[in-house]
């Protein structure tokens, strides 16, 4: 294998019939931070303005997993195969054990702890905060019905551009 690719050669265990995989597959460019430079699929290095999507796949089930806020998205591939349906406030589990997937295969490949760092913990989207206020309502009226919520407090939550936040204020 040349010294440039990271990784191990799987050829043996192919070969050989032994060879064992992980139950989740990785795929993304170099692991970097916004404005890091890296070489890419033409070998040109450029720095990112942005973090890189790494999709983290496992059986129907792919997370396009980003430490930029609000960029991480989560798909059930068997049913919508286009990814046009964005399941990631609904299946928190999903997105937890996909987002746990990421980060095992970071530490057991040992990538530096400056890309590992910003990574550990999954960025929620505005929606999962929302949802996440709604649960808390339903589970505990009583409780947050004491004092109204201003607008300064809900937009420090980050919901106020957020899809949910759009519909109630239309009713």
């Amino acid at each position: 294998m040349p010294h440039f690719v990271q990784g191990r050669s799987l050829t043996a265990g192919v070969k050989s019939g032994e060879a064992q995989g992980r139950q989740y597959v990785i795929s993304s460019i170099p692991f970097a931070n916004p404005d890091e430079p890296v070489h890419s699929a033409d070998n040109l290095l450029r720095p990112l303005s942005d973090y890189p999507i790494t999709t983290v796949t496992s059986g129907d089930r792919s997370r396009l997993d980003s430490p930029a806020e609000g960029s991480s998205e989560l798909y059930h591939l068997a049913s919508d195969p286009g990814q046009l349906t964005n399941l990631i406030v609904t299946r928190g589990d999903v997105t937890r054990e996909l987002h746990q997937f990421l980060v095992r295969f970071m530490r057991e490949t040992h990538v530096p702890d400056r890309l590992l760092q910003p990574r550990l913990e999954p960025r929620s989207r505005p929606e999962e905060r929302w949802a996440s206020v709604n649960a808390t309502v339903s589970l505990q009226p009583a409780t947050l019905v004491s004092r109204v919520v201003t607008a300064t407090e809900i937009n420090m939550l980050g919901i106020l551009d957020s899809e949910p936040w759009r519909m109630v204020n239309q009713r």
